[in-house]
C-alpha cells in the first residue's frame, strides 16, 4: 500500500455482523489495478459486476493483499466494495476489528485510495441481529430490501493506522457461473413445531446475538414447513449434476412485496440443518425484478426457493463457483466407475483449496491440521505446486503465542486461522503438523518454510516431553485427544497407542528435518516399547490403563489402531498386513467381531495408503470403486463419514487421486530436494492416460 489507510464507519467498530458499502468513481485509466484487503471479507463490484472476493485468510494481525486488474473500464466507472465485519469467535476467521484498505493505481501511480477518495455507508439491507450459520462459521445472511440505506458520505469515516500486509501468493477464482436445473414446484403447509436450539445459537464466548434479540426467525418457520409436489407456486426446487461450492445467485420477479427463503443442501429432500448448519438465506423484497448474489460461499446440489409471503416468479438459480483454478492434470481410464471416483476426488480438492486447505467448504471452511496433511499431497499432484499449502503453513508459523489463544505453551491451534472460544486443541493434530512440515520440505525444497516453522515444531516436541512416562510413552494428554470418528476415540484413557505411534513418526521426522540425531534414537526406543506393550501376538491393542501404578494393556482393539501401526512404520508385520487387507475395510468379513471398524476419516484413508504401498492393488481398486462410487454418484464429492450424517465434501478425500495414479502408473512422488521422481512397479492392468504438471514440465504416463 503506497497511500491507502484502513477505514471503517464511526461508532460501529464493536458491532457484530456489520456490513458496510464503500464507493469510489474513476475515469478510464491505463494499466489500472486495485490493491485491496479487509476484515472479515470483501467483495468488489465494477459497474455492478462481481470482479473480486477476498481476502485470502491469514494469521492474527496479518492481512493478505489482493491485486485486481481493472479491465474493460468505461469513460466513467463506479466501484462498490462490500465489507462484512463479523467480530465473532469461529473456526473460520480470527476475531478482529473490521476495516477496508484499498487503492487504485494507473501505470503504478496511485489515483484513488481509502482515507481520501472512498465514501461509505452502513448496509442496512443486510440484517445484523441474526443467528450463526454454524458453530464453526459466522452469521447467516438475511436481507430486507424494503429498507433504504443511508447516503454515501465521507463524514462518517474513521481512519486507522496501517496493518501488517502480506502478498496473496495464490491464484484467483474465475467465478464461473453454473445454472441449476428446475426439478419441481409445489405448495407447503405449516405445522407449529419447536426447533431445538443448536449449541451455536447462544453463548457469550461465541459472541452471538441473544436469541430474544434477533431480527429474523426464518429458521423456525422453515423447520415447521411440510412440502407437497403439486405444481403450485409455493416453492421451487432446483438441482445440479454434482455438489458445488460458491455464491448462490437468485434471479426473481416479485409481483408484490414478498418474503422468500433460499434453502440449500447437498442432498434431497432439502434439509437446511442436516449438517449442523442453518442453510438458509432470507430475502424480503419490494415489487419488481430482483437479482442478488450471496456474499458468503455455500455448498449445494439442491436449492429450494420458498415463497413465504407474496407472489414470486423464479427466472434463474445459479452458483458462481468459488474454487481452486490451478488444477492441471489429466487422469483418464477405461473404467467408468473409477473415472467417476477420480472426478469426485478432484472436485473435492477444488472446493477445499481456495485460500487455505480446508476440511469442508460447507459447515466449517476451516484450516484443519491432519486434513491438510492429506490434501497437500493431492495439491502437489493436481496442480504441480503447493501454493495453497504454503499459505496454510505460513499462517501457522505466524500463529501468535499460545497464551494469546488461551492454550498451553508450545501448542498450536487445531485449525487456523481461527478463534476458538472453548480454548480446546487436539494434541494429535499438532503431530500431523510436524509430519506435514517434513513432507512439505520433501515436496517443495522450501528452505524458508522449513526454517521459519522450526520454532513452532520445536515448541510442539518440547510440549509433549512433559507427558512422557517412565517408558517414554505419552500418557494422559490434555484437551481433546482425537484418533478418528469411530470407537477408537473411546480408548484414549492413560496411554493411547495410536497417538504414540504418531508421536514416533513425528520424532523421527523432526530428527531428519533438523538433523537432530538424539531424536532418532529417542524415536526408536519409543517404537520398541510400543511393540512390547501394544502388540498381543496378533493385533495391536489401543491403550494401556494404569492400575495401582502398573501400566497394563487392555483388550480394546480397533481396526484403525492397526493402520496407525503400519502407516507410521511402528510395524512391518506382513502377516498383520495380509490379515487386514483380506478381512477388514468398509466391507469386512465377520471373522473378528471384537475388532472395532474404521471410519472414512482417517482409518479408511490409512488403509488405502497401505494397500497401495504394499501392492494390494486389486483389493484397493475394487474396494475404492465399491466404497466411493456411491458417494461420487450422489454428490460428486468425497464424504467425511461412511454415511450422510456430516460433511459430504471433505478435503482429505482428494488424496485418493494420488493413490489411484500410483496404482495405475507407478508414479509416487517427486523429491524436489534431490530432483528425483519416485516410481514403482504397478501391478494393476488397465488402460490409462495421465498427464501430470511438474516444475520439470509435463509427465505423460499411459498404458
Amino acid at each position: 500500500m503506497k497511500s491507502a489507510k484502513p477505514i471503517w464507519i464511526k461508532g460501529i467498530d464493536d458491532k457484530l455482523n456489520a456490513t458496510v458499502l464503500f464507493k469510489v468513481n474513476i475515469s478510464k485509466l491505463e494499466n489500472a489495478e486495485l490493491k485491496i484487503t479487509a476484515a472479515s471479507i470483501f467483495r468488489v463490484f465494477l459497474n455492478n459486476k462481481l470482479i473480486a472476493y477476498g481476502p485470502a485468510r491469514c494469521a492474527h494481525d496479518y492481512y493478505r493483499v489482493d491485486t485486481i486488474k481493472l479491465d474493460n473500464l468505461l469513460d466513467e466507472n463506479e466501484i462498490i466494495v462490500e465489507v462484512a465485519g463479523y467480530q465473532c469467535n469461529s473456526f473460520y476467521f480470527v476475531n478482529t476489528k473490521p476495516f477496508l484498505v484499498a487503492e487504485i493505481l494507473s501505470n503504478d501511480k496511485v489515483v484513488a485510495y481509502t482515507g481520501k477518495d472512498f465514501e461509505a455507508c452502513l448496509y442496512k439491507n443486510r440484517l445484523e441481529r441474526v443467528v450463526r450459520f454454524s458453530y464453526q462459521r459466522s452469521f447467516v445472511e438475511s436481507y430486507d430490501f424494503t429498507k433504504e440505506n443511508d447516503n454515501f458520505s465521507f463524514d462518517n469515516i474513521i481512519v486507522y493506522e496501517n496493518k501488517n500486509y502480506l502478498s496473496r501468493n495464490i491464484s484467483y477464482s474465475s467465478f464461473n457461473r453454473v445454472d441449476f436445473k428446475f426439478k419441481e414446484k409445489g405448495s407447503f403447509s405449516y405445522e407449529n413445531r419447536k426447533m431445538p436450539k443448536p449449541r451455536y445459537f447462544e453463548g457469550d464466548n461465541l459472541k452471538v446475538y441473544h436469541y430474544s434479540y434477533l431480527e429474523d426467525y426464518s429458521f423456525n418457520t422453515a423447520y415447521c414447513l411440510t412440502y407437497e409436489n403439486d405444481n403450485s407456486d409455493g416453492y421451487f426446487l432446483y438441482e445440479t449434476e454434482k455438489s458445488l461450492t460458491g455464491f448462490i445467485e437468485v434471479d426473481l420477479y416479485a409481483h408484490r412485496e414478498s418474503k422468500v427463503l433460499i434453502l440449500f443442501s447437498e442432498t434431497n429432500p432439502v434439509d437446511f440443518n442436516r449438517n449442523d448448519t442453518i442453510n438458509i438465506i432470507t430475502y424480503k423484497l419490494k415489487r419488481g425484478r430482483f437479482k442478488y448474489t450471496s456474499i458468503e460461499p455455500y455448498t449445494a446440489k439442491y436449492i429450494k426457493v420458498v415463497v413465504l409471503d407474496g407472489n414470486v416468479e423464479v427466472n434463474n438459480i445459479s452458483i458462481i463457483k468459488y474454487e481452486n483454478e490451478d488444477v492441471n492434470i489429466k487422469i483418464d481410464t477405461n473404467d467408468s466407475k473409477l473415472n467417476l471416483v477420480i472426478d469426485a476426488a478432484i472436485n473435492t480438492f477444488k472446493q477445499n483449496a481456495v485460500d487455505i486447505l480446508t476440511d469442508c467448504p460447507s459447515r466449517e471452511r476451516a484450516g484443519w491440521l491432519c486434513d491438510s496433511y492429506f490434501t497437500a499431497k493431492a495439491e502437489k499432484l493436481l496442480t504441480g505446486d503447493n501454493k495453497v499449502e504454503r499459505n496454510f503453513l505460513e499462517n501457522y508459523y505466524l500463529h501468535p503465542s499460545s497464551d494469546r489463544l488461551g492454550i498451553p505453551k508450545g501448542t498450536i491451534a487445531m485449525c487456523y486461522p481461527s478463534e476458538n472460544e472453548e480454548k480446546i486443541f487436539i494434541p494429535n493434530w499438532m503431530l500431523f503438523y510436524v509430519l506435514e512440515i517434513y513432507d512439505n520440505f520433501t515436496r517443495t525444497n522450501d528452505l524458508t518454510m522449513k526454517e521459519k516453522s522450526y520454532p513452532k515444531v520445536k515448541g510442539i516436541i518440547e510440549y509433549f516431553e512433559k507427558f512422557e512416562n517412565e517408558y517414554g510413552l505419552l500418557e494422559n494428554l490434555e484437551s481433546w485427544v482425537f484418533i478418528e470418528w469411530s470407537e477408537a476415540n473411546n480408548f484414549i484413557k492413560d496411554v493411547n497407542f495410536p497417538t504414540n505411534m504418531l508421536y514416533y513418526k513425528a520424532l523421527l521426522n523432526y530428527s531428519k528435518l533438523y538433523n537432530l540425531k538424539e531424536y532418532e534414537e529417542k524415536a526408536n526406543r519409543l517404537k520398541q516399547k510400543i511393540n512390547e506393550l501394544s502388540f498381543n501376538g496378533k493385533f495391536y491393542v489401543d491403550n494401556a490403563i494404569r492400575e495401582n501404578g502398573i501400566l497394563k494393556p487392555t483388550n480394546n482393539i480397533t481396526e484403525t489402531c492397526q493402520y496407525y501401526a503400519l502407516y507410521f512404520e511402528v510395524s512391518d508385520n506382513k502377516e498383520l498386513l495380509d490379515l487386514l487387507a483380506n478381512n477388514f475395510g468398509p466391507y469386512p468379513k465377520e471373522k473378528y467381531p471384537n475388532v472395532y471398524k474404521s471410519n472414512a476419516f482417517i482409518g479408511n484413508i490409512l488403509r488405502y495408503s497401505l494397500l497401495v504401498k504394499y501392492d494390494y492393488t486389486d483389493i484397493f481398486v475394487e474396494e475404492v470403486k465399491k466404497y466411493f462410487y456411491d458417494m461420487a454418484s450422489l454428490t460428486g464429492s468425497i464424504w467425511e463419514h461412511n454415511d450422510t450424517r456430516a460433511s459430504l465434501n471433505h478435503g482429505f478425500g482428494s488424496y485418493l487421486t494420488t493413490l489411484i495414479v500410483s496404482v495405475l502408473s507407478g508414479f509416487m512422488y517427486i523429491d524436489e530436494n534431490n530432483d528425483t521422481i519416485y516410481m514403482k512397479n504397478n501391478k494393476y492392468v488397465i488402460d490409462y492416460d495421465i498427464n501430470i504438471q511438474t516444475k520439470y514440465g509435463i509427465i505423460h504416463l499411459y498404458g
